[in-house]
């Protein structure tokens, strides 16, 4: 099965939030792939999972996750710092 999710988020700072968490892009799952970018105000992030098992939704689940908080956070952070 292939799982594709689209996380599109409007952000003041999404060149440097997308460029942030482009780094974190590795050691994924075999058959997961996670690519990265922005537009003036989005960070654009694609999730594809070509897995086997149905435990690999909640695997995407997982990682869409964290990757919301990774970017909540940056942005607050982002946020204190002006």
């Amino acid at each position: 099965m292939i799982l594709e999710v689209k996380i599109r988020v409007k952000s003041n700072y999404a060149r440097e939030i997308a460029n942030s968490i482009k780094v974190d892009n590795i050691n994924l799952p075999k058959g997961m792939q996670i690519t990265t970018d922005y537009t003036n105000n989005e960070i654009i992030v694609n999730i594809r999972y070509d897995f086997d098992d149905v435990k690999g939704i909640l695997t995407v689940r997982n990682t869409a996750d964290e990757i919301l908080t990774q970017i909540k956070t940056i942005e607050e952070t982002l946020d204190n710092l002006k």
